[in-house]
């Protein structure tokens, strides 16, 4: 399920364009509310305010949008934000109005859980191919993460694709079942299976011996 609504307080916005500028000097991040069925509203809130909503929602957790004035909040998800490059503060963000009935898709962070026997046994490691899985789901039952279990990555060469991961009733990974999602990535100065450590060292050392040789060899000659 999703991890508990974001409730963020805003106010209808008077000032426009490049005067936004001057909200921005008193701590305040001009927004927008826009929706299917509804007329691109410009708004305003406090900055802080936004930055911690936005760090607990990121663009896959609902935002429950409180505007003054306004009798009932709004179901929202933040989707476009805009970044000052060189201040790396927010400069602006869209939020876009959901119908709690409706299902609607987004990207969602995989993250790996459980230890993988696999790279245990040859001391790899397991590496995403994929970081966000695109999830179709209802507003208030959008996952916060999709968990990928890498004890199922029982050998060196096992892969977990998108049709092996488990996900809640209600919820859809959308994109080709096939799909690997992780695997075990192989050290490059890993011993080969069923050789030990030992064995590689005795055998690069005996390649060493015997490339002096051919050098003491040529050079007698």
């Amino acid at each position: 399920m999703a991890t508990e609504t974001v409730t963020l307080e805003a106010k209808e916005r008077v000032v426009l364009g490049k005067k936004v500028k001057l909200l921005r000097s008193e701590g305040l991040t001009p927004i927008h509310l826009y929706g299917a069925q509804l007329q691109s509203l410009p708004l305003q809130c406090e900055e802080r305010a936004l930055v911690r909503a936005l760090a607990s929602a990121g663009s896959n957790t609902p935002v429950m949008l409180n505007v003054e004035g306004q009798n009932d909040p709004v179901l929202t998800f933040a989707r476009e934000i805009q970044w000052d490059p060189v201040k790396e503060t927010i400069l602006h963000v869209d939020f876009m109005v959901v119908d709690s009935t409706q299902k609607i898709t987004a990207r969602v962070p995989a993250v790996i859980i459980g230890e993988a026997p696999g790279a245990r046994a040859i001391s790899g490691q397991v590496s995403l191919s994929i970081r966000e899985l695109l999830v179709e789901a209802l507003p208030m039952e959008m996952p916060a993460e999709i968990e990928i279990d890498a004890t199922q990555l029982t050998e060196a060469d096992s892969v977990i694709r998108r049709e092996d991961i488990p996900v809640s009733e209600g919820v859809e990974l959308i994109g080709e079942p096939d799909v690997i999602i992780a695997r075990i990535i192989i050290p490059r100065r890993a011993p080969l299976l069923g050789q030990s450590e030992e064995s590689t060292e005795e055998g690069a050392g005996a390649a060493t011996e015997d490339t002096t040789d051919q050098t003491e060899a040529e050079s007698e000659g």
